[in-house]
């Protein structure tokens, strides 16, 4: 352990690891002072030159090289309707129509609980009556501090634009950092369409919901497969794929993409209650490091949420 005194009167604990000629500091925090400069004293210690304040953790290599770490969390919301007994009453579905603001609140204080870099929200309320008018994702990036983009989910000429309710159903991305260069695909079929792409430093990541009917799934891969191979960054693709033939239904769009699952143990998140279906994935490219994964026993939606630190090299 490494006892850093900082600049501006910082001091904090590092933890230290040496492995080949790659020297890695972590931060007990995952906020504040990430990116720390070290060298080794002629007594043999560490003594810390300077720190740079960023929003994710950083590792420094000898080699000029950093290496970017970051947690992402991927969570279909389902517009913060929940996921109870109730739900279904007195008909099915009630709980869809239901006003939202009590369950936004606990899935605000959720992801401030795992203090996301990146949160990629999937089935958001971008104003109906249901959330009073508000957009849901601007409500939880104010109260967080996140940057944020969101998008109707639907095309301009979707039928769906001309219901109410249906035509505030939106997803998001949410992010600490600046979001550079988001641009907004629509696949040619299915009914949820969107497709949202941005870059945040050297990774492209894209937020997807895809269609219930396989035919139209199989066709919106063929489409996301093209935006894949325009990006020269790394790739993190992320979503509710809608796959009830599990990551099966992927191996194609793996292969041919390069991409690897970040769930490499294929466990379940749908439904929340009781999990039996792998249908949210978060897929990456293979100069993503994936340092953690897991899914935590969170009931605030019908889906659980994915939570994944990654890291790459920054040259």
């Amino acid at each position: 352990m490494v006892n850093c005194q900082v600049c501006h009167h910082v001091s904090c604990l590092y933890q230290t690891d040496i492995s080949g000629t790659s020297l890695e500091v972590h931060s007990p925090h995952r906020s504040g002072i990430r990116l720390v400069w070290v060298f080794l004293s002629p007594w043999g210690d560490f003594q810390a030159i300077f720190a740079l304040r960023f929003s994710s953790s950083h590792c420094f290599s000898p080699r000029n090289k950093y290496r970017l770490c970051m947690r992402l969390l991927m969570y279909n919301i389902r517009y913060a309707t929940g996921h109870k007994k109730g739900y279904h009453v007195p008909i099915p579905y009630a709980g869809f129509f239901k006003k939202t603001n009590v369950n936004l609140q606990r899935i605000i204080n959720f992801i401030a609980s795992v203090n996301p870099d990146i949160v990629a929200l999937v089935e958001v309320d971008s104003g109906s009556y249901r959330s009073n008018n508000s957009c849901q994702a601007q409500i939880i990036a104010d109260s967080l501090g996140y940057n944020h983009v969101v998008e109707n989910k639907y095309g301009s000429d979707s039928l769906a634009q001309k219901v109410p309710v249906l035509k505030q159903q939106a997803n998001a991305i949410l992010a600490r950092q600046g979001i550079e260069n988001y641009q907004c695909h629509y696949f040619e079929q299915g009914v949820k369409r969107l497709v949202i792409q941005t870059d945040i430093r050297t990774v492209a990541i894209f937020i997807v919901h895809l269609s219930l009917k396989y035919r139209h799934r199989q066709n919106q891969l063929e489409h996301l497969h093209s935006l894949i191979q325009d990006t020269d960054k790394e790739v993190i693709l992320t979503g509710d794929f809608n796959t009830f033939w599990g990551s099966r239904e992927l191996n194609l769009f793996l292969a041919a993409t390069d991409l690897k699952n970040a769930n490499i143990a294929n466990i379940p998140s749908h439904p929340s209650n009781a999990p039996h279906r792998q249908i949210d994935f978060i897929l990456h490219s293979s100069g993503l490091r994936i340092d953690n994964f897991y899914i935590p026993d969170v009931r605030l939606s019908d889906h659980s949420p994915l939570i994944c630190d990654f890291s790459c090299i920054l040259t």
